[in-house]
């Protein structure tokens, strides 16, 4: 008599991001809700955040990760900091970050060119807000000489501008924040809007960056704040079974509620929107998704 032996879990790794950012947050929400499945063993990495995540998903260490569309273009085309063309592909595009240019009230720096000869952190390595900070540097002629730069992460960069040791930090994230939100609560803050620049940006990297404004009141600022937006991604190597992809994705969806309690931002993934992930395109699993979703909504 032959006896099926039981399948062993499949071990899912999850790239996320650093504590007191949105990709930290949802990483943990969504390794929680995936492992209420018996076929996976899921795990949530602490990470610098996108050119990270999207190396470990390409070197196989990771199987899930989120990146912002910037990194993943470098990604999928292999220019730098990527060596070669890595083949990814997209689950679905998720909540769009906002670019975060912070400072204390009482600064003088009113705009971007104002950080010469300060002290700024432009993000830890490896993350997407690093690539962003230095792309918009460079189109503000500021230089490696014009500043000292520190390659902080969220939380660092939020206690060292609280406690002077920078005068000035990058990051790009979903709104609310929770480290800026906290640190906006310890000093008062100011964002840097970014309304002279948003077109120069979208000008030199088509198709990747949009034109975003942070509410007014979100970090205690009496008016809204022009910034640049960057579409975040959920993103698997395109070897990924169909079948994994496919749980993967329907996870997302169906337990968008729960997700939503580790961050609001969760609140915005949308399956109608989703499917706006170019120029990644999306894994055959995630298509399969969508299709079964649109079916059961119109009976086709």
């Amino acid at each position: 008599m032959v006896c099926d032996m039981p399948t062993k879990p499949r071990r899912i790794v999850i790239a996320g991001g650093s504590p007191g950012g949105v990709y930290h947050a949802l990483a943990a929400a969504l390794a929680k809700e995936i492992g209420e499945l018996p076929d996976y063993r899921p795990e949530a990495w602490e990470t610098s955040g996108s050119v990270e995540n999207l190396t470990a998903l390409a070197e196989g260490r990771a199987d899930i990760g989120f990146a912002s569309v910037d990194a993943a273009v470098l990604a999928i085309t292999g220019r730098p900091p990527f060596g070669e063309k890595r083949e990814l592909s997209a689950l679905a595009r998720v909540h769009d970050d906002y670019l975060h240019v912070v400072v204390r009230s009482d600064s003088p720096a009113l705009r971007l060119e104002d950080l010469r000869g300060m002290r700024v952190s432009t993000g830890a390595p490896q993350s997407g807000t690093e690539l962003l900070s230095r792309r918009l540097l460079d189109l503000a002629a500021i230089g490696p000489g014009d500043i000292s730069v520190s390659r902080l992460d969220i939380t660092d960069s939020a206690e060292a501008l609280r406690d002077g040791g920078i005068d000035a930090f990058f990051f790009s994230s979903g709104l609310p924040n929770p480290a800026i939100k906290k640190l906006a609560g310890e000093v008062p803050i100011r964002i840097l809007p970014m309304d002279t620049y948003i077109d120069r940006i979208r000008a030199a990297y088509p198709f990747v960056y949009t034109k975003l404004s942070m509410p007014a009141g979100l970090y205690g600022q009496n008016v809204s704040i022009p910034t640049i937006g960057i579409r975040n991604l959920l993103i698997v190597r395109r070897d990924t079974p169909v079948e994994v992809a496919h749980d993967l994705t329907r996870v997302l969806f169906q337990e968008s509620a729960e997700l939503s309690r580790a961050h609001p931002e969760a609140l915005r993934i949308d399956e109608r929107l989703a499917i706006a992930t170019t120029p990644v395109g999306l894994h055959a699993g995630a298509v399969r998704y969508y299709r079964e979703v649109k079916e059961a909504i119109t009976g086709f």
